[in-house]
C-alpha cells in the first residue's frame, strides 16, 4: 500500500489524461524545469503539450497561447510554472475552461487555490515534478516522439531534446524507442545519442511477424505493434 496522500491523484492523472497545458513554459533556459519537464512529457509520446506564455509564439513545435482562456483545445491538465503569488487566478482559469486537473511543481503550494479546484471537481497535485513522477510509473520503455526524431538533423534543439530524454530514461533504468526513423542519417544521429531502439520505415513497415532484415540491426519485441530495431 502506498502511504503518499497524493498517490491516487498522481497515478490517475499520469495514466488517464493526455493533454497538458503548461502555463509559464519557457525555452529561454533549457536547464529549468519549465522547459525540460514539458519536453520530456511530449518526447515520451502520448502526451500533447500546449505551451502557455504571452511572450512566446511557438514552443516545442506547437503554437503558444497567452493564457489558458486562449487555448482552443480541450485541456486535461494545467501544469503551472508560476510563483504562488501569481497562481490563484490561473487555477481559476483552469476551472473556467473545464480542465480535469491542476499540477503544481516542486516548491509550489497554494491550499486555497487547491481547495477551489477540488470543490469544482478537479484533481490537484502540489509540490511534485510531473516528469519525475512519470518516471516512477512501472514502464520498461520510454518512447521518443517522432516530431523530435524527424527534426533532429536540421534543428539542434530537437537533437538536444532527444539526447536529454534518452539520458533521463537511462538514469532511471529505462530503455528508449525513437519513432519515425525514415532515413539513415536519422538512425546515425540516434546511435550517437545512445538511443536503444528505433521504429520507422527505414527499419521496415509494420507487420504481424518480426524478422531481422537489416544488417547490424537486431529486431526485438514489438512496442505497440510496430517494428522495432536495436540501434547499436
Amino acid at each position: 500500500m502506498n502511504n503518499d496522500p497524493q498517490y491516487e491523484d498522481i497515478h490517475y492523472i499520469l495514466t488517464h489524461y493526455r493533454t497538458v497545458a503548461v502555463v509559464g513554459f519557457s525555452d529561454s533556459d533549457r536547464r529549468k524545469a519549465a522547459f525540460y519537464a514539458p519536453a520530456y512529457l511530449k518526447g515520451h509520446g502520448g502526451y500533447t503539450v500546449i505551451p502557455v506564455n504571452p511572450r512566446l509564439e511557438v514552443g516545442l513545435g506547437r503554437p503558444a497561447y497567452a493564457s489558458l482562456l486562449d487555448v482552443p483545445d480541450a485541456v486535461d491538465v494545467a501544469l503551472i510554472y508560476l510563483s504562488p503569488k501569481r497562481l490563484g487566478p490561473v487555477v481559476d482559469q483552469a476551472i473556467a475552461i473545464g480542465a480535469k486537473a491542476v499540477w503544481l511543481p516542486v516548491g509550489v503550494v497554494d491550499e486555497a487555490a487547491a481547495a477551489r479546484a477540488r470543490a469544482a471537481g478537479l484533481r490537484v497535485v502540489m509540490d511534485r515534478c510531473m516528469m519525475v513522477e512519470h518516471k516512477h510509473l512501472d514502464v520498461d520503455y520510454l518512447k521518443i516522439d517522432g516530431s523530435f526524431t524527424q527534426g533532429m538533423i536540421d534543428d539542434p534543439v530537437d537533437r538536444a531534446v532527444v539526447s536529454a530524454i534518452n539520458n533521463i530514461a537511462h538514469s532511471v533504468g529505462k530503455r528508449t524507442v525513437a519513432e519515425y526513423v525514415d532515413r539513415p542519417e536519422v538512425l546515425s544521429e540516434l546511435r550517437d545519442c545512445g538511443v536503444d531502439f528505433v521504429q520507422g520505415y527505414y527499419v521496415g513497415r509494420p507487420r504481424p511477424q518480426l524478422r531481422p532484415s537489416i544488417p547490424q540491426l537486431e529486431v526485438v519485441d514489438p512496442v505497440e505493434d510496430n517494428r522495432v530495431a536495436r540501434t547499436g
